[in-house]
């Protein structure tokens, strides 16, 4: 009999489509289409160690093809240690597309990494402190000609 709860497998894999219009009407819109599939795992390492992971093969391509689509691996980690029943610190890294807000973009790819503590000081009150660090590409197309 397995200690894993049916909710929490270490390993799922999975396939998903996002479809995203920052402009949905005009001559041309700005927004993207995205297919990812991957994998995903999750276990406790030791009794106060876990690990969360994820990696996946992501296609995005920008409406009308305006513009550069992206092609590649995202992925995402978290590491976290619980020192107590109160404390955990969480280290992690991720890459990803996002939508973007910028003109003549219709999305971004972040890598980020980041590190904090937080700590639980009642049944109603957590407190943490988290530092990141994020470097974000621009892309997609440009609206305006010229």
């Amino acid at each position: 009999m397995s200690s894993q709860s049916p909710d929490r497998r270490p390993l799922v894999v999975g396939i998903g489509e996002v479809l995203w219009d920052l402009l949905p009407t005009g001559p041309q819109t700005d927004g993207y289409s995205m297919y990812a599939g991957g994998v995903r795992y999750q276990n406790d390492i030791m009794s106060n160690l876990s690990l969360t992971a994820s990696i996946s093969g992501t296609r995005l391509e920008t409406d009308n093809n305006v513009g550069a689509g992206f092609d590649g691996i995202t992925y995402d980690a978290t590491l976290t240690y619980r020192a107590s029943s109160r404390m955990n610190f969480n280290v992690g890294l991720s890459r990803a597309t996002k939508p973007s807000m910028y003109l003549n973009s219709s999305y971004s790819v972040a890598e980020s990494y980041f590190g904090g503590v937080d700590y639980i000081v009642s049944a109603r009150i957590k407190a943490a402190i988290t530092a990141s660090q994020t470097q974000s590409d621009y892309s997609g197309g440009a609206l305006l000609s010229g």
